[in-house]
C-alpha cells in the first residue's frame, strides 16, 4: 500500500539544496515521487513511497549517511503521515494513460 509523508523543515532553501547534494542523486528504492519547495516557514517536502517499509529503510540509510554532517536543521522537521486514499500513477511507456487507485 502506498505511504506518503509531508515534511516541513525550518531551514533555508539553500540548506535543503546542500542536504540534497550530500545525499546524492540516486533515487531511493521504493520512492514514487518527491516534490519540494520553499515556504514562508522553511521547506516543505511531499513524498510518496511504494510502502511504509521502503520509507523506513531509506530513513535508516539516510540517517547513517548524514550523521555528524552539517545537514541538520536548526530545529527538527514536522513530519505528518498522509493516509493515501487516491493515487494516480502513469503506466510505464503509456504517456497520458494512468492507473487510479481508490
Amino acid at each position: 500500500m502506498p505511504y506518503a509523508i509531508v515534511r516541513d523543515t525550518p531551514a533555508s532553501w539553500e540548506h535543503y539544496r546542500g542536504l540534497l547534494r550530500e545525499l546524492g542523486k540516486s533515487v531511493p528504492k521504493g520512492l514514487l515521487i518527491q516534490v519540494a519547495g520553499p515556504t514562508a516557514e522553511g521547506v516543505r517536502e511531499i513524498e510518496v513511497w511504494r510502502s511504509r517499509s521502503d520509507h523506513e529503510r531509506y530513513e535508516r540509510q539516510r540517517l547513517a549517511r548524514t550523521r555528524g554532517g552539517n545537514a541538520a536543521p536548526v530545529r527538527e522537521p514536522t513530519v505528518r503521515e498522509l493516509a493515501v486514499r487516491h493515487l494516480v500513477r502513469p503506466e510505464r511507456g503509456h504517456g497520458e494513460k494512468g492507473e487510479t487507485r481508490r
